[in-house]
């Protein structure tokens, strides 16, 4: 992990600052700069207390669990009607008639006064869990706490339950693919690939701004120059705008740039990216990622989180990446194609567990491709 970042426990809390007021002190840039550390550091004292409150509640109940099973659920989690998935969940997740859940009890709207499965963001004031797609192909997650940077996945307590999770099958015998599909065109580089995203992305959004985002891109190709080469985001259709400015700047600093296969990382020195899921393909193929801003993995061990530098001092990662991917296929992912009355049954299971990460074995992604 970086300098800035966190070790095992609480795992630096006072070098997030640090690098926060070094990054200001440093003369990093303009007000929207100073702005975003100002922001990353009310940000990073909201994520110490809402973690330690959770982990604190995760000893306190399951320190002797070994696993979530049925075992820790409410005896009449059968029998729980009031649960509500958000409009949006049918919206997005076209592969399937998902407004044909209310046959199975679970009612499409707003959130009521039992439990709530939201789109993208977490609620307030209703018992509730939040869902996303990724990180694979037609997978997407469940999390009882929240997404991105406040996802269960970086608590203290997740490295835990990831260390000790024993897969059925490995995820390499899973024949796992990319969230996206992919372009067909091939490029071998050996120097650094710093990953592009769409600029209004949520991701984005969660860890800064879309300014901020674009910082990140002039900086990285600023220092790294004729080393770096830039993978544009496998979606680029109604970006125009957004493609002329990532081309100038590679242009300006020298470093190459294009829509090609995620084999262009395979001989790569390292991954940077701003806050991608696409580190989980980097780590597929066993490359190193660091990653520049809060989101998904950055206290999870198996990233490098930098501070919102570009050019970190490497470090190794704490968290086995075969480990950590095992527990992404096996325990936190599901299907999206998973049938309607499978669906049902896990969200009942969601509404009555107490359980940190909930999902069971056998309603997981990986239990999905394995059968």
């Amino acid at each position: 992990m970086a300098r800035s970042g966190h070790r095992r426990g609480g795992r630096g809390r006072s070098a997030q600052r640090t690098a926060a007021h070094a990054t200001r002190g440093a003369g990093a840039g303009d007000d929207a700069t100073t702005n975003v550390d100002d922001d990353e550091h009310e940000h990073n004292d909201e994520y110490d207390h809402e973690h330690n409150h959770h982990d604190d509640q995760y000893h306190h109940e399951h320190d002797d669990d070994d696993d979530a099973s049925s075992d820790h659920l409410s005896p009449d989690y059968h029998t729980l009607s009031v649960i509500t998935i958000d409009s949006l969940w049918p919206t997005f997740l076209k592969s399937q008639e998902y407004a044909r859940l209310a046959e199975h009890g679970i009612s499409v709207g707003p959130p009521g006064e039992g439990f709530h499965v939201a789109w993208g963001e977490n609620v307030r004031g209703v018992r509730h869990c939040a869902m996303e797609t990724g990180f694979f192909w037609d997978a997407i997650h469940f999390d009882a706490v929240g997404l991105y940077e406040s996802a269960s996945l970086n608590f203290p307590a997740a490295r835990r339950w990831i260390e000790r999770f024993e897969a059925p099958r490995s995820w390499r015998t899973l024949a796992l693919k990319p969230k996206f599909g992919q372009p067909a065109a091939k490029r071998e580089w050996p120097g650094v690939v710093i990953v592009l995203q769409h600029p209004n992305d949520r991701s984005i959004l969660r860890a800064g701004s879309t300014a901020d985002y674009h910082r990140f891109v002039a900086e990285a190709c600023a220092h790294y120059g004729s080393r770096a080469f830039l993978k544009k985001h496998p979606v680029t259709l109604g970006n125009r705008a957004e493609m002329a400015l990532v081309d100038g700047l590679a242009a300006q600093h020298g470093c190459e740039i294009g829509h090609v296969n995620p084999s262009v990382i395979d001989q790569c020195e390292f991954v940077l990216t701003y806050n991608s899921t696409f580190a989980v393909d980097a780590l597929m193929r066993g490359k190193h990622v660091v990653q520049y801003a809060p989101g998904y993995f950055w206290q999870t061990g198996c990233v490098q989180y930098s501070g919102r530098h570009v050019a970190p001092r490497i470090e190794p990662g704490e968290v086995s990446a075969d480990q950590f991917l095992d527990f992404l296929a096996w325990k936190y992912c599901v299907h999206k194609l998973m049938p309607l009355e499978r669906f049902a049954e896990l969200l009942r299971i969601l509404a009555a567990s107490k359980e940190f990460f909930p999902i069971p074995t056998e309603f997981s992604y990986g239990a999905y491709l394995n059968a």
